[in-house]
């Protein structure tokens, strides 16, 4: 029982050791098109990624916007996994 605790031990330090930390950007605006009572930006944001999956957190967008408006655009050769919106 205490082989079985001590493998899994490992195994979760081993995992915790080996993961990626976030990379860091900040979103630059592109273009705003002002509405009567609402507004669209587009903006960029450029990051150099290393090989294998990697957490991307872009900073300096709009705190006021409408979660299911958010397009993320990538290279063909770049897969998008999920999309998420934090304050």
């Amino acid at each position: 029982m205490i082989k079985k605790q001590i493998i899994v031990l490992l195994l979760l330090i081993g995992t915790f050791a080996f993961a990626q930390k976030p990379i860091f950007t900040t979103a630059k605006v592109k273009s705003a098109t002002v509405y009567f009572n609402a507004a669209e930006l587009s903006q960029t944001a450029n990051v150099t990624l290393p090989a294998g999956a990697s957490e991307i957190v872009i900073k300096n967008v709009a705190v006021n916007l409408n979660e299911n408006s958010i397009q993320i655009g990538a290279p063909a050769n770049l897969t998008v996994l999920s999309v998420q919106f934090t304050k």
